[in-house]
């Protein structure tokens, strides 16, 4: 990709707000450590703190609710992301390439198998637990819970291998997920902040 590409107008906004974001927690950073002090300090009476303490409740839920916001967008993102550079790999498996790079950011797609588990104490439970080796009463009882996120990154190990799905386990399903990584400018000092 050239090096004189420009961002689109949307993602140049959205810098443009992400870089006001930054000003305005350094704006607000200060006068809140300031205040920290003074509370340790016990400069305040008991009806001040409950305000002050209001104040940073309200910061915090602003702040989580945008967090939360941002996070649903850059996923739904990084699904499409890892979705179509996986469709271009596999159009052009010699020439295509994984990651993406784009002005502010390269992202980095990758593609996992989910597993459809089987429900606790089912005939297909007992299966894979059989498959994976699960001792006689452990698996009629309540001892084994299989910890997620280990069994997809084991299931998407077997995929890339070829090996078929273990006995008991429904199925499997892709997950898109891409990993967003700042670039750095040349001759510039990138933040280190976005990722």
């Amino acid at each position: 990709m050239a090096d004189d590409r420009k961002p689109c107008k949307d993602a140049a906004d959205l810098h443009y707000w992400f870089t006001q974001l930054q000003s305005f927690y350094q704006d607000v950073l200060t006068p809140m450590q300031e205040v920290t002090g003074k509370v340790k300090k016990m400069k305040y009476d008991l009806p001040d703190l409950v305000d002050l303490g209001w104040c940073f409740r309200m910061l915090a839920a602003f702040a989580d609710d945008l967090r939360k916001e941002a996070g649903a967008r850059e996923e739904l993102i990084g699904r499409l992301v890892a979705l179509e550079a996986t469709k271009r790999v596999l159009a052009d498996p010699m020439n295509a390439e994984m990651h993406v790079r784009g002005v502010y950011a390269t992202g980095l797609p990758d593609v996992k198998q989910s597993p459809k588990l089987p429900k606790a104490g089912t005939d297909d439970f007992k299966a894979l637990c059989d498959a994976l080796g699960v001792a006689g009463d452990a698996k009629n009882s309540s001892l084994v819970r299989f910890h997620f996120p280990s069994v997809m990154e084991w299931i998407s190990e077997r995929a890339g291998r070829g090996d078929p799905i273990p006995d008991g386990m429904i199925g499997t399903y892709p997950v898109y997920r891409t990993t967003f990584r700042t670039n750095k400018a040349k001759g510039k000092k990138t933040d280190g902040k976005a990722n």
